[in-house]
């Protein structure tokens, strides 16, 4: 599996599938886990995370399932969700070719796309408030941030990035 790069094979889509899966769960309990106010995107975080071991495409296709379960999960419109998780997973999966890979890379990028999919959100239905939602937004992307570290560490530890 490691010389192909990426999550190939069934073990890294079943890693995928896992990851994504109790991160949907989770999401139930982030208000629980809230540090300072601040409460993280789980899905997000795997997805953009996982994203950083693909291609452009499967980034896109990370997302994606991540919203899709996200907003299964909470009950929400999907459409939005989805949306913005699949711009977020494929832009994290392009990161590599900008900046390149790496343990600061992963902290960076998921950051900006978690900042990235919440702001997309601001401006699709239903509407929000624009600055308490900005100081959230801020909030949640710092955590995920912080939690990108033992994440990508751990992954980086199995896989290796895919070739673009």
């Amino acid at each position: 599996m490691r010389e192909r790069g990426g999550l190939t094979g069934w073990g890294g889509v079943l890693v995928a599938a896992v990851l994504l899966g109790l991160a949907a769960a989770m999401q139930g309990q982030a208000r629980r886990l809230a540090v300072f106010g601040a409460e993280a995107d789980y899905p997000l975080l795997v997805a953009c995370t996982l994203a950083l071991f693909e291609t452009s495409r499967g980034g896109a296709v990370l997302g994606f399932l991540g919203g899709f379960l996200q907003g299964c999960m909470a009950g929400f419109g999907l459409g939005y969700v989805a949306f913005s998780r699949t711009i977020a997973g494929y832009l994290a999966a392009r990161s590599r070719e900008w900046i390149g890979p790496g343990l600061p890379t992963a902290v960076g990028v998921v950051f900006a796309c978690t900042a990235i999919a919440h702001l997309l959100e601001l401006f699709l239905p239903p509407a929000k408030a624009v600055f308490p939602s900005l100081g959230d937004t801020i909030g949640t992307a710092t955590y995920n941030g912080v939690l990108a570290i033992p994440l990508y560490a751990l992954l980086n530890r199995f896989f290796k990035p895919a070739k673009p």
